[in-house]
């Protein structure tokens, strides 16, 4: 199990994952990957969306949620080492 995300958080994530995820799907200006900032239970997440290939319509995608830490200066920082997918439309070649 991670430490830094509890399943009731996981779902509650999920849940406000999907609606970035499904306008990253319909968005046609080309972004190769998208980064929105959201928070649960007083505790922050980033949520990535992210192109593999950048075919129209996107057919390689995936949606994770990272955790975020405050830093010293008091700012909000990402740590990228730590995901867990919470979508994906990977085609099979």
């Amino acid at each position: 199990m991670n430490k830094w995300i509890t399943e009731k958080q996981i779902k509650k994530g999920r849940v406000e994952a999907e609606k970035f995820y499904k306008e990253f799907l319909q968005d046609e200006s080309g972004d190769e990957q998208t980064w929105n900032e959201i928070e649960i239970d007083g505790q922050y997440f980033d949520i990535e969306c992210f192109d593999d290939d950048m075919e129209k319509p996107r057919t390689e995608t995936t949606c994770a949620i990272y955790p975020v830490y405050l830093t010293n200066n008091g700012l909000r920082e990402c740590d990228g080492t730590k995901y867990i997918r919470l979508f994906t439309n990977e085609e099979e070649a």
